[in-house]
């Protein structure tokens, strides 16, 4: 499978605190000013699409080409010499003498969704022209993560990234995105994120957003009601925001769920053809399908640091294997399930053949219930019908 895929985007080195030993605090306990917390050790591993999404694949067996821009700075060196440790092909990564590397402190407490202190640094001065288009080229899948943290990609309603993937697209590749939740107090925030995705999705098959980035840049204002009441995602909401992706261009849209999962919608047998033909997948069985696959139990409390990302390499390396849709949403399941086990994104990842034997052995699931009508349970996963 050398060189089947390229993961390009967001690059970064993540700082994470170990913080599993702490009682289980509120927020204003654990962020009362001036308050000195005890911390255990301190990991260093890579973050970002590039790392998270290429280590994953590199883990479930996949030798995936990498493409990021990084400084010339410590940083960046670590970032290189983490990335090649484990695996992975740095031979893609562009280093600027001028820019300085990209960082994330990651603070994790138990029974606190996580927090991110991020500088963008290289992120930000990589552009489409970066990439190396006739290598690419030699690709079948190419997979783009975190626009909105990358300054190039988001500006002017998304110029860069409308040309990046319609240069891809025109070599004949299959291609995917993942997106990022913007900060809305930045300028990736406050931009019109429906015409970014209306001038995008025309070039991309496989489109694997969080429901929070999904809401978030298409009903800005449901976003904001969830956050101030909490409340979860419904099957209707799915159905809906999917279904505007599709119409968006999107052939396949999964959108991850957390503890609830993955969620998987379909386009019809003519705008899929492209992407059927250069992966081999069969029409009948990725037609204008609708799933729900639920998380896997797990030991322990999860430790969601990439999880999403995780996700993202099982779906892509169980398309590259030429599996139908309900193997693969349930391998992007297991995957983010296995990730969650470790404080970074990849360690608590097995190889692809481990993953499916865990999954032949009957790894059971958390309960699932979807508040719509017309799903139902089958094969371990609910289909709509």
């Amino acid at each position: 499978m050398a060189a089947d895929i390229a993961i390009a985007g967001h690059l970064c080195l993540d700082i994470i605190p170990d913080l599993s030993h702490m009682p289980v605090l509120g927020k204003e306990e654990f962020f009362r000013p001036g308050a000195m917390l005890e911390s255990g050790q301190l990991t260093f591993s890579t973050g970002g699409a590039v790392a998270n999404v290429g280590l994953a694949l590199v883990r479930l067996g996949a030798e995936p080409m990498l493409i990021g821009k990084i400084g010339g700075d410590a940083v960046g060196r670590q970032i290189t010499e983490y990335l090649a440790a484990h695996g992975g092909d740095t031979s893609s990564l562009i280093v600027d003498p001028h820019a300085d590397s990209s960082y994330t402190v990651v603070i994790s407490p138990p029974g606190l969704d996580r927090m991110f202190l991020h500088c963008p640094g290289a992120n930000n001065a990589f552009g489409p022209a970066d990439i190396d288009y006739e290598r690419v080229a030699g690709v079948r899948m190419f997979h783009f993560g975190y626009p909105p943290a990358m300054r190039h990609f988001h500006r002017e309603n998304g110029r860069g990234l409308v040309e990046m993937y319609r240069t891809v697209r025109n070599h004949g590749v299959v291609t995917s995105l993942d997106l990022s939740l913007p900060d809305p107090s930045t300028p990736a925030g406050n931009i019109d994120w429906q015409a970014v995705l209306a001038g995008t999705l025309p070039h991309v098959d496989v489109f694997v957003p969080s429901f929070d980035e999904l809401l978030y840049m298409l009903d800005r204002a449901a976003y904001d009601t969830m956050t101030s009441t909490g409340a979860g995602c419904t099957g209707a909401q799915l159905h809906d925001l999917a279904g505007r992706a599709l119409a968006m261009g999107a052939a396949v849209v999964m959108v991850k769920l957390g503890a609830r999962g993955a969620y998987i919608r379909t386009a019809n047998a003519e705008r899929l053809a492209p992407l059927l033909t250069r992966l081999k997948l069969d029409a009948v069985e990725w037609a204008d399908r609708e799933l729900w696959h639920p998380a896997f139990r797990i030991d322990g409390p999860p430790q969601a640091t990439g999880s999403g990302d995780a996700a993202i390499a099982g779906l892509l390396m169980a398309m590259l294997q030429g599996c139908g849709p309900v193997a693969a949403v349930r391998a992007a399941t297991a995957t983010g399930a296995c990730s969650v086990t470790a404080p970074d994104a990849t360690s608590g990842l097995v190889p692809w053949t481990e993953l499916q034997a865990r999954l032949e052995s009957g790894w059971p699931t958390v309960p699932l219930e979807i508040e719509a009508e017309g799903w139902r349970e089958e094969g371990g996963a609910w289909q709509k019908k």
